[in-house]
């Protein structure tokens, strides 16, 4: 079986032999045509969390289906029961999100969590300790927020090892002091929304960090956190039944 993560900007992908890890990779929506012809066999199944994107969750079905794979995708109403989002409107509620979720509640049971996926956007989503959603927050990500600033102010890009390198010299040159001010909005940023929502938990959470910011963003908060590689493909795992 092939799991696939297809994201906004990276397909993450996951291959299963019995149901053990064989190979795992990430590539960008181009690549996707050349990775599914050397993973798939006519008749593979392709269980995949599809973007909210229509255009690009037609490519990824037309792509699956050329290459003569049967695509599964996991039932939400499940997860909605269990997980019961504290939106208005569940059913809104991100499936990458519930899969994350449903990963990070079979990882670490019966403790109060706060689950970050690090990508495009930082999600932030709390669960109590019976495993039901308390609340969430979403914010841009580190390479979002720094090509929107690129474009849109004509700053230079920022290369991702000044994300993290000491800033000893933050004002030497533009691209240090703009790695340096969005280090420190992204890290005060989730740490003030951090806050918010251990407080609803009744306290002090265990946080789990995935995607793939998830490293970078673990440096950026200098706290205690475990990271997870991929926890939509853990979920995926856990949820599909091809």
């Amino acid at each position: 079986m092939l799991l696939i993560d297809a994201g906004n900007t990276r397909v993450k992908w996951r291959s299963l032999e019995d149901s053990a890890v064989a190979a795992e990779g990430a590539g960008s929506w181009e690549e996707l045509p050349d990775l599914l012809q050397a993973l798939l066999r006519p008749g593979d199944a392709v269980c995949a969390c599809l973007p909210a994107r229509p255009e690009a969750a037609r490519r990824l079905q037309a792509v699956v289906a050329k290459r003569g794979g049967r695509l599964c995708l996991p039932n939400r109403e499940p997860l909605l029961e269990r997980l019961r989002p504290a939106y208005d409107v569940p059913e809104r509620f991100g499936l990458d999100r519930l899969l994350a979720l449903r990963a990070a509640s079979e990882t670490r049971p019966g403790r109060p969590l706060l689950v970050i996926d690090a990508g495009t956007a930082i999600t932030m989503d709390a669960l109590d300790v019976s495993g039901r959603h308390a609340g969430g927050c979403i914010l841009p990500g580190l390479s979002a927020l720094g090509e929107v600033l690129a474009e849109k102010a004509g700053l230079p890009g920022i290369a991702p090892h000044a994300l993290t390198e000491e800033m000893l010299d933050a004002l030497s040159d533009t691209e240090r002091a703009l790695a340096s001010g969005l280090r420190g909005l992204i890290a005060g940023g989730v740490t003030h929304l951090a806050g918010g929502l251990e407080a609803g938990l009744g306290g002090r959470a265990e946080w789990l960090l995935s995607g793939g910011d998830a490293a970078t963003l673990a440096v950026l908060l200098g706290r205690p956190t475990r990271v997870c590689k991929n926890l939509v493909l853990d979920g995926l795992a856990l949820e599909c039944c091809c």
